[in-house]
């Protein structure tokens, strides 16, 4: 229910109410506070009975599970989808009034598909059973077998998903009608016109393999190619935003090509970094992302940017997406080492690839030149990676664990003759915290060996080429005088990290 809240001016404390279980139990407190006041008591127990009444007239389509009847559910539904979260979890938050828009808007659908959720904090269990580590994580049962879960958190695209998962790769449309409507289903969806089904092949993997965008196909239908103004073959994307429609002039048998128009196309040419964009801007087909980091309440520089953009980006489509980020966005500006007095700044990341994430930093006056002369270089593969380093520790004080820097990483772990053993951590990791005193002991027991190096680097604020960190923490073994990294696969406490080296160690 809405919040409210009530707190007397004595002794009573305040609370936050949030259900009517929460008010209820605030109300039971009362024994225990002296509350005197007979008006303080029947206001209280009017807002429980509000709350029972705005409870039971708002009820949820999302159906919550527990232990005990989540096995019948997934195994009496064809199709169910379940979202494991916490209830304090901000994320878990933001998806519920998407995840319950969603549930309504399919209620109705054929086939019936179930939407679900499951405390996690309650029923560990379950979320130990499927392996749940974040929140919030959501799951496909089809026939009570259990899958990943693989379209974005807003309304649009968890129905989008659902319905090509549980029915044809792309919608038949029989007529303009039918293209009208289905253009009006959807912010963006993509159409292919085609003169027959071996022409339609690869749109058709394409449609199957993305999870994010409606599809909508007419076979030798001259009545859809006049309406959407193309000739069989083509492959068109319609959109409520931007030049409004945008067509693929591509090998149209060639599903790669497809998918990668479709994903460029369906979003906007400057698309703003949220919570909900999120999904689509790092799970889409495009990898490569030129992010502009703004300071949103300067409307007017903001707009002044965005034009400036909108040249590259149109140059750009199915390559590189372009993303503004506003400057409250802390842990995405902290992660770039972007300030606020750095704004209006340029990065380019690379999301995909072998080697992990890249990144790039521009340097310079923003404008359509220098932006699109910095996509050139960045093509051509002659920028030279942004990685943050902080200042090296002085050797003289530098302890039985050897801090490390980005700065001097690949100096110290390619010393002649050493063996080097590196934890890569973050400050606020409980793993990582949890670990220190065997690593220290760890220093400890090498401090008198000069050929082992016992070292830890921040992982936070350094960054280096040849590693790429993806959970913390993280240990690396490099051993003496070879071009080769051994991940470190023992025991995290003295002894099994003491085996570890003396078993992969070169040096005597």
């Amino acid at each position: 229910i809405p919040k409210l809240y009530y707190s007397s001016l004595n002794s009573f404390p305040f609370q936050f109410i949030t259900t009517a279980t929460d008010l209820k139990d605030y109300c039971r407190t009362f024994d225990q506070f002296k509350i005197r006041s007979v008006k303080m008591v029947k206001t209280l127990l009017a807002l429980v009975a509000a709350a029972a009444v705005f409870t039971a007239a708002t009820a949820e389509e999302v159906i919550a599970l527990t232990s005990a009847t989540f096995k019948e559910t997934i195994e009496n539904n064809e199709f169910v989808l379940v979202e494991f979260y916490a209830p304090w979890c901000g994320h878990c938050k933001a998806l519920a009034p998407e995840y319950e828009k969603a549930a309504v808007a399919l209620k109705e659908y054929e086939p019936k598909v179930v939407i679900a959720k499951v405390d996690a904090t309650a029923e560990g269990e379950l979320a130990t059973e499927f392996g749940i580590q974040g929140f919030p994580t959501l799951k496909w049962f089809v026939n009570g077998e259990a899958t990943e879960y693989g379209g974005g958190r807003d309304e649009a695209t968890i129905i989008s998903w659902v319905k090509k998962k549980t029915g044809p790769p792309a919608k038949t449309l029989d007529g303009a009608e039918s293209l009208e409507a289905f253009k009006d289903s959807a912010d963006a969806v993509a159409v292919g016109v085609f003169k027959d089904e071996e022409q339609a092949s690869a749109f058709l993997k394409a449609a199957q393999s993305d999870d994010d965008i409606a599809y909508g196909i007419a076979i030798d239908n001259n009545a859809v190619e006049k309406a959407a103004e193309v000739e069989a073959p083509a492959v068109v994307v319609f959109k409520k935003f931007d030049e409004g429609k945008a067509v693929f002039e591509g090998d149209v048998t060639d599903k790669a090509a497809i998918s990668k128009f479709v994903s460029g196309s369906s979003l906007p040419l400057i698309i703003p970094f949220s919570q909900e964009t999120a999904q689509k801007i790092f799970g889409g087909a495009v990898k490569s992302h030129l992010i502009v980091f703004v300071d949103e309440s300067k409307e007017d520089e903001v707009s002044e940017l965005k034009k400036t953009l909108t040249g590259p980006a149109k140059k750009q489509v199915g390559e590189i997406m372009f993303v503004t980020v506003d400057v409250a966005e802390e842990r995405v500006t902290e992660f770039f080492g972007v300030k606020k007095e750095d704004v209006p700044a340029v990065r380019l990341v690379n999301m995909g690839g072998d080697g992990g994430m890249k990144k790039y930093k521009f340097s310079g006056e923003i404008d359509e030149a220098s932006i699109t002369k910095f996509l050139e270089d960045y093509v051509a593969g002659s920028l030279a990676q942004d990685l943050k380093s902080e200042e090296p520790m002085p050797e003289e004080e530098q302890g039985n664990v050897y801090v490390l820097v980005g700065k001097n990483f690949d100096e110290v772990v390619n010393r002649p003759g050493k063996d080097v053993l590196v934890e890569f951590y973050a400050p606020w990791c409980g793993h990582c915290k949890k670990l220190e005193p065997e690593y220290n002991a760890l220093g400890e027991h090498f401090k008198d060996n000069e050929n082992i190096i016992i070292a830890k680097m921040d992982a936070t604020a350094n960054e280096v080429s040849s590693v790429q960190v993806s959970g913390f923490p993280t240990l690396k073994f490099f051993p003496a005088d070879k071009d080769e990294i051994v991940d470190f696969n023992g025991d995290r406490t003295k002894e099994g990290m003491i085996n570890f080296i003396e078993e992969n160690k070169v040096s005597n």
